[in-house]
């Protein structure tokens, strides 16, 4: 098994079926639509989901094109909620001979705070999560959705910087405010070789 395959599997909790090239790790095939389906929940969850799911799109300069499924199937991405758990969410991607074909997301259903923090928190937990359903790993940079959290001050000081660009809850996910750095995107491209 790779060296990235290792990695990945003990770090992230990848279900690693196959070997994945040493020079990059795994990724979708992006020749077909990739299929997702969001747990209909109360709340604006889901939709944060789909507004994460849109800027990772863009952010692919259209190269991923991301199909809601109209129900849960055995391939694709699936976001689950839960509640009362530490995590703010989790990802489980599924590979097989180098390439991801499903990953499991389960995000936190209700955070605590004020209801702008818990919609800026969901959103950037998707945005997060979907990341590493995509295939990217962590980051030490601050400014990348990307980024791990360290200690127990990270995670408030993450949201605050995010929270000082929105004048409303309509503004989470805005083009103004899309929470992807420049980094996460050349990320993104490098690991798909655009």
């Amino acid at each position: 098994m790779g060296t990235i395959a290792r990695l990945l599997g003990a770090l992230a909790g990848v279900v690693v079926l196959a070997d994945v090239p040493e020079n990059r790790g795994p990724v979708w095939d992006t020749a077909a639509p990739i299929s997702f389906s969001v747990e209909s929940v109360a709340g604006p969850g889901p939709e944060l989901v789909r507004r994460a799911l849109r800027n990772w799109a863009s952010a692919s300069e259209g190269r991923l094109i991301f199909r809601e499924a109209d129900e849960p199937q055995h391939l694709g991405i699936r976001v689950s909620f839960t509640s009362g758990n530490e995590l703010y969410g989790e990802t489980r991607p599924e590979v097989r001979r180098g390439r991801i074909v499903a990953a499991e997301i389960v995000m936190l259903a209700d955070p605590i705070g004020d209801p702008l923090e818990k919609r800026l928190e969901q959103y950037l937990t998707a945005l997060h999560e979907l990341g590493h359903a995509l295939g990217l790993g962590h980051s030490d940079d601050f400014g990348s959705i990307m980024y791990r959290f360290r200690g127990p001050e990270d995670p408030p000081r993450y949201f605050m910087r995010y929270r000082k660009l929105l004048h409303s809850a309509d503004d989470i996910g805005s083009a103004a405010a899309t929470g992807l750095s420049e980094r996460d995107r050349l990320e993104l491209r490098h690991l798909y070789g655009w």
